[in-house]
């Protein structure tokens, strides 16, 4: 019976043709070696499993070789040392001992250092004047995965070498043609989830790749991958975000439900969840459809499913499942948190339903509101008297609002007002009209605060712009506070989003009152405030004045001054405050019958 060698072993590169995924690496040293321009101090970082010991053994073996043709052994002078055993100053110093002397058999000695960013401090410095100067027949090639440990004094005396991870599609393919050199049968969705889950890494590729072929009796199949590699499938995935694209939650938390039978991590199933709402999202544009990470066989099933996803649901989506990642390890019940994440998500194509779908009139709406819409305007009352009128002054346009906000969506005068469930029934004759907006009253919006930093030059440049027209007040109607606290928490709800994280506790923080039948008074603590709510005034205000139906609604900021506690006390004021603190003070003042003098 022959020993087993691994693959990872026996399919080692022997030169520099047969490297995958390392040509910029390759071609740099072959050109080096070919002009006579080798460093004598090489350094080869990167990953793990992606080829640097072996690059270095290869470099190592043609550097003293004269031609093509030249077949020497050249194996007496490859020097290997492994960092991570051999640490200590004194193997250093057994080394730079050796490097005196010079080979017996060709031009060069290589030192090959493996990991050697595990050198104690004492040893990297006693390796910096050799590494610096070495004699002229030895070359030093250092290997790490870990660059950053290393000493910059090392670092600027060698030359640097980035290997790269190799990709998903170098990987496939060389396993490919190692299963057809062994003779063993694939599926290529099942090498394709290898060459995932190596991570870029190909020597963790080819030990999975035995391991699977040893559990299928060289008949790799991807029902056998996933249940080795504790993979889920991908037809959960699709079956899970077919049901919540229907809202049908029962579906989804019914799959779900399968998966933890088969005894799947959750934690995994969130970040796979993920991983396939990110490759729908690549499908929806063609120029991010290169990054899709599914074997060629997938795509067409990805592309048909994410033309049924919208890019918001996706982006919502995403960061609800992102979130649960985050708070899983802390949650009492994963469980309970990755069923929670999925009710959310199936939720939202309601939701998104009903956004998309036009308000209905109802019958009763109608008819109340028909009559209210005829009834006459107030008349205006009689003009005072001419002596009493004083002299009309010229009145100058306002300058423009430095952001204007889009225009306030026309309020129909054929629907009635928004009615609180809780008010009792409504008749027609006791519902007020909604006065109709004119055209410019729509883009009429609250205080801005942009405009009050405009300059008194800019604004008589715009004196001959054309001014607003003021809204007119209506004598039936008046400000519902009820209305404007449920209004404005919605307001507030909306800026719950994730990226206005100080906007909404701010917001959270204050209080709209009714001041008068047009007037919203709130009341500020600090500057601070007033510039922070600013963002979003001329947003809230158009949207209150959308809800509660009247372009004429203003909204005051009233910031209060707080007196500057100055910290000076006079001594009466500092002795009435240790009485106050301490009431024994005072007893023991009597008792002694002590005189303070101020």
């Amino acid at each position: 019976m022959e020993p087993f060698v691994v693959s990872a072993r026996k399919y080692r590169p022997q030169a520099f043709e047969t490297v995958v995924g390392q040509q910029h690496i390759t071609t740099s040293l072959l050109n080096a070696v070919s002009n006579n321009q080798l460093s004598q101090a090489l350094l080869f970082t990167g990953p793990r499993g992606v080829g640097k010991t072996t690059c270095a053994r290869i470099l190592a073996k043609i550097i003293n070789r004269t031609s093509e043709e030249d077949q020497t052994d050249y194996s007496f002078n490859i020097f290997e040392l492994d960092a991570a055993s051999n640490n200590s100053v004194n193997d250093i110093r057994e080394l730079t001992d050796k490097v005196r002397f010079a080979p017996q058999v060709g031009q060069f000695k290589v030192y090959i250092i493996d990991e050697v960013h595990m050198l104690s401090a004492g040893a990297f410095n006693a390796f910096l004047k050799t590494l610096e100067e070495p004699p002229s027949h030895a070359i030093f090639i250092l290997a790490t995965t870990e660059k950053h440990k290393i000493l910059p004094t090392i670092l600027s005396r060698c030359q640097i070498y980035d290997f790269r991870r190799i990709t998903v599609d170098d990987i496939h393919q060389h396993l490919k043609k190692i299963a057809e050199k062994e003779g063993i049968t694939y599926d290529e969705r099942s090498l394709h989830l290898i060459a995932q889950k190596a991570d870029g890494a190909l020597r963790d590729a080819l030990s999975i790749f035995d391991r699977i072929s040893s559990f299928t009796q060289k008949n790799i199949t991807f029902e056998a991958t996933t249940e080795l590699l504790n993979v889920l499938d991908y037809n959960y995935y699709f079956r899970i975000t077919d049901a919540l694209l229907q809202s049908d939650a029962v579906t989804a938390l019914s799959t779900l439900g399968e998966i933890i039978d088969r005894g799947f991590d959750l934690h995994l199933f969130i970040g796979g969840m993920a991983s396939h709402l990110r490759d729908l999202w690549m499908c929806k544009d063609p120029r991010t459809l290169g990054l899709l990470s599914v074997s060629s066989d997938l795509q067409e099933q990805y592309q048909a499913q994410a033309s049924k996803c919208t890019s918001a649901w996706l982006e919502f989506a995403l960061r609800h499942l992102q979130d649960a990642d985050f708070n899983y390890k802390r949650a009492q019940q994963p469980q309970l948190l990755t069923e929670l994440t999925l009710l959310r998500l199936a939720g939202s194509q309601d939701e998104e339903k009903k956004n998309d779908q036009p308000p209905v009139k109802t019958t009763g709406q109608v008819q109340a509101a028909a009559p209210a819409a005829k009834s006459p305007s107030p008349a205006p009352p009689p003009p005072p008297p001419p002596q009493e009128t004083p002299k009309p002054q010229e009145v100058k346009p306002p300058p423009p609002l430095a952001n204007p906000a889009p225009p306030v969506q026309e309020v129909n005068k054929n629907v009635e007002p928004e009615v609180k469930q809780s008010s009792p029934e409504v008749k027609s004759e006791d519902v007020k009209p909604i006065p109709k907006l004119g055209n410019r009253d729509k883009a009429r919006r609250g205080f801005s605060i942009n405009s009050k930093l405009k300059s008194n030059k800019e604004a008589q440049e715009n004196e001959g712009d054309k001014s607003e027209e003021v809204v007119e007040k209506s004598a039936d109607f008046s400000l519902d506070a009820e209305q404007l606290q449920q209004f404005y928490r919605l307001f507030i709800d909306k800026k719950n989003d994730g990226n206005h994280t100080l906007l909404y506790s701010t917001l959270q923080s204050l209080k709209p009152v009714k001041k008068d039948d047009y007037v919203i008074e709130i009341t500020l603590h600090s500057e601070t405030q007033r510039n922070i709510i600013g963002e979003c005034q001329t947003e809230m205000m158009a949207y209150l004045r959308d809800k509660l139906g009247h372009g004429a609604i203003e909204l005051q900021l009233n910031v209060i001054e707080q007196e500057a506690d100055t910290g000076v006390k006079s001594p009466q004021e500092k002795l009435s405050n240790i009485l106050d603190a301490h009431p024994i003070t005072q007893k023991l003042i009597d008792q002694l019958d002590l005189k303070l003098d101020y």
